[in-house]
């Protein structure tokens, strides 16, 4: 049984009847862009602002484990040095709500996404909040991932930032959220979230255009995730020689659907006014492989401690917005982590 690691992640993709534990044996974590090239299997870990505190992280495949409960039992025995907080439960979301707005209001932003974090007692195991998350949200990206310099992450994630497979790359537009009531929505998509949503693949459209030789758009259609729903549009394209990887996971990277536009100024007013550091929400996070790679964005996450969780979610403004819809729309985001707990 192993006991120690540099690292581990364990993944399950959406639609997959069984998860995958990753695991470095040894040697420092990489904190550099080079399992790129060539490419390296692993898994991937990047935050919402790379710096020295926060870096990206890619976890070597060492040891690769597929059958549940030997990952089960291999998580429950290994040692992690996890931080203490002290428990909060404060909340920043209203407050900064009232300093969003008003670039929207005036025109200067045409869409900015506002974040909040909160902390929430368990006595759940990781590993049984990985093996719960799994069982309730079939359709996302559940993971579980540790390094030292990232500490212990997990999430379920419905938003595909970045897939490829063989020469075919697929990234979607994932935008608008409504309750689901029986997994049926209680009303059509309002006026509000499909233009929310059309901002966002206006954004991808435009960005994947300066790299793609062909592609293919999907008409907007009605994606699930849990007890809410999205409005999604899927692009499949195939990028120029001279284009590489790197360079359009950055130019995707934030899109409007965790960030806002203009993308560069909406980037600044986040990080100067949003009253707090998103550290790895809404960043990048899954699997790569030789020839094939599964990247999302990391929503509806968690950060775990010895003592407590801290949850993110976040919700996209428009100069329509009003804080206490909103404020509702991250409430039901956040059940996706809490009805775990």
């Amino acid at each position: 049984m192993i006991n120690r690691c540099a690292g581990f992640t364990v993944y399950r993709l959406p639609g997959e009847s069984s998860p995958h534990l990753i695991i470095q044996e040894n040697g420092d974590i990489a904190t550099d862009e080079m399992w790129c090239q060539p490419r390296q299997k692993g898994f991937v870990m990047m935050p919402f602002i790379n710096d020295e505190t926060k870096p990206s992280v890619f976890i070597r495949e060492d040891i690769r484990i597929s059958d549940r409960q030997e990952i089960l039992n291999t998580i429950n025995h290994l040692e992690l040095d996890l931080d203490k907080k002290s428990y909060s439960r404060s909340d920043n979301y209203q407050k900064a709500f009232s300093k969003f707005i008003i670039p929207l209001a005036d025109g200067t932003m045409e869409k900015l996404v506002l974040s909040c974090s909160k902390q929430f007692l368990s006595s759940s195991s990781p590993a049984e909040l990985f093996e719960k998350a799994c069982l309730k949200y079939p359709r996302m990206m559940v993971y579980l991932s540790y390094t030292p310099q990232t500490g212990l992450w997990m999430g379920c994630t419905p938003e595909i930032i970045l897939e490829e497979f063989g020469d075919i790359y697929h990234t979607i537009a994932l935008a608008g959220t409504q309750k689901l009531v029986d997994e049926m929505l209680t009303h059509r998509w309002d006026e509000k979230n499909i233009r929310e949503q059309k901002i966002v693949s206006d954004y991808i459209c435009k960005t994947i255009t300066n790299f793609a030789q062909t592609y293919n758009v999907s008409a907007p259609f009605t994606h699930r995730a849990g007890h809410i729903a999205h409005l999604r549009t899927d692009f499949y394209f195939k990028i120029l020689p001279e284009a590489d990887l790197l360079t359009v996971l950055k130019a995707l990277h934030p899109t409007p659907a965790v960030c806002g536009l203009p993308k560069d100024e909406a980037f600044n007013f986040i990080n100067e006014n949003e009253g707090y550091d998103r550290r790895y929400y809404a960043g990048i996070v899954g699997p790569v492989d030789n020839n094939e790679m599964h990247l999302y964005v990391n929503l509806r996450c968690a950060e775990i401690f010895s003592n407590c969780l801290r949850l993110y979610v976040g919700s996209g403004l428009l100069p329509e917005s009003e804080v206490e819809t909103e404020y509702l729309e991250i409430s039901e985001k956040m059940k996706t982590i809490k009805s775990i707990l």
